[in-house]
């Protein structure tokens, strides 16, 4: 049965579906149109009853398809909020129906990620109603702010966040530069029972010791030079919340030893003053060294270490969370685009480059290439030509010693869009350059092919017979 002889009203084959939902996920990333997927699991009346509604619900969507375990629905210029119409197909025909709604490039940003998130949404639902699919798993909200996590391992880490949070514990967050040191503790404060109360926030590499000391701990009038006026310091002003103390490998010996009397005691004193005073306040670390190797060299006190480290977090770097890279750049770019200017994409080759990048600068550096390119090039696609302007050198493989997941996997889609680009190539060759015959060849139709081969940028093979 060809194309033209298949009942439109009729749903499609799954594998069908998938290529028609690649394509139109590929639409709305471009021209940045909003997409739908439904996934509708059957209640009481079962499969065939929710096949039937499927047909019937053909006309009002832009395609369905039928599996062994539901049905799916691909529905046109749904954004923000879903219409009516839409939601009175969905869960209104049957009872019991259970149904999901994942949206492109709302919830997800790839056909993957979209069908998983439709289908934890439908999982979900309770019997007879719609869930949507804000707030899943490949989106971390931090209270007033939503982070993307696309990789199992970030999320991974984000669980053990979110179950931290829950106790009262001072916590230790390493990581490279860069790797999202401050949303892990913004995190902890959040998902607290303290997120009412001030989420504070310092660096010791900003001051020189006699500063830190007096801005952690505050400071009597006169108690040295210039103070002028009795000063609170970092430790009351964030009484009953979090203070968030980034490179503390930097504070002085007497720093140090200050902090752990706070976590040992919860008592402070000012800079100058005797009086003791109780403070409330759980302590959340940071350091980019690493914390054995700084007690060794005498950098960091090994009690106040091990204090700490009762609750360690480890944020992994960018190159060993391969799934967050293509999710990330995609977000920078769209966040960054002028909104006249029309939305960019990215091509299949810069893709795999950015997959097998090393990212020393973490997700820092991808942000500010991601910025710098939305910004400065105006074209659809970003190529790896756009890229050759700035001092990046995109990774030929996996960083030394860090596969590209876990298992030394590289993402399907960028070996699927490498095998595409090499089979056109060769049909290319074996049929003497007629682009026809080659499309036939792989069964790929014909203006499919003629634009990818714009989007690979294959060179059209010579002609039989040509010299």
């Amino acid at each position: 049965m060809t194309a033209a002889d298949r009942d439109p009203a009729a749903p499609l084959d799954s594998a069908a579906f998938q290529r028609l939902l690649a394509l139109e996920v590929e639409r709305a990333m471009r021209y940045d149109r909003p997409l739908a997927l439904a996934r509708l699991l059957p209640g009481g009346h079962g499969l065939e009853a929710l096949s039937l509604l499927a047909r019937q619900a053909i006309r009002r969507v832009d395609a369905a398809a039928v599996d062994a375990e539901g049905v799916w629905l691909l529905l046109p210029e749904v954004g923000a909020t879903a219409n009516v119409p839409v939601e009175r197909v969905l869960i209104a025909a049957q009872d019991g129906t259970r149904a999901g709604l994942a949206r492109c490039p709302v919830d997800a940003e790839s056909v993957a990620h979209l069908t998983a998130a439709a289908a934890r949404a439908a999982a979900r639902a309770a019997p007879g109603t719609l869930s949507w699919a804000e707030g899943d798993d490949d989106r971390v909200i931090i209270g007033d702010r939503t982070y993307l996590a696309a990789d199992p391992l970030t999320r991974r880490v984000f669980r053990q966040v979110r179950e931290l949070a829950r106790s009262d514990l001072p916590v230790l967050i390493t990581g490279e530069t860069g790797t999202g040191k401050e949303i892990a503790a913004r995190a902890l404060h959040q998902w607290s029972t303290r997120h009412e109360a001030p989420y504070l926030a310092f660096n010791c590499a900003a001051l020189g010791g006699d500063l830190v000391e007096s801005e952690l701990f505050g400071h009597r009038k006169g108690a040295f030079t210039g103070a002028t006026a009795d000063h609170r310091g970092l430790f009351e002003r964030a009484d009953g919340g979090t203070l968030f103390i980034d490179e503390i490998s930097e504070a002085s010996p007497a720093v140090q030893s200050k902090l752990l009397r706070a976590l040992q005691e919860g008592e402070i004193r000012r800079v100058g003053d005797a009086q003791p005073r109780r403070v409330d306040v759980r302590i959340v670390a940071a350091m980019n060294r690493v914390p054995e190797a700084a007690v060794a060299d005498g950098l960091l006190r090994a009690d106040l270490y091990y204090r700490l480290e009762v609750g360690r977090v480890q944020m992994p770097p960018l190159r060993a969370r391969p799934g967050d890279v293509l999710a990330l750049a995609r977000w920078h770019l769209r966040q960054a685009r002028p909104p006249e200017w029309p939305a960019q994409r990215l091509s299949p080759a810069l893709e795999a480059a950015l997959v097998r990048h090393p990212w020393p600068g973490n997700v820092r550096e991808l942000e500010n290439l991601m910025r710098w390119a939305a910004r400065l090039i105006p074209d659809t696609e970003l190529t790896l030509a756009h890229l050759a302007e700035r001092p990046w050198h995109p990774g030929t493989g996996p960083a030394p010693g860090v596969p590209a997941s876990p298992g030394g996997f590289r993402p399907i889609k960028a070996e699927l869009a490498e095998l595409e680009a090499r089979r056109m190539a060769e049909a290319l060759a074996a049929t003497g350059g007629n682009q026809s015959e080659a499309a036939a060849l792989i069964d790929m139709p014909r203006r499919t092919f003629t634009a990818k081969l714009k989007t690979y940028g294959l060179t059209q093979a010579r002609p039989r017979g040509a010299r």
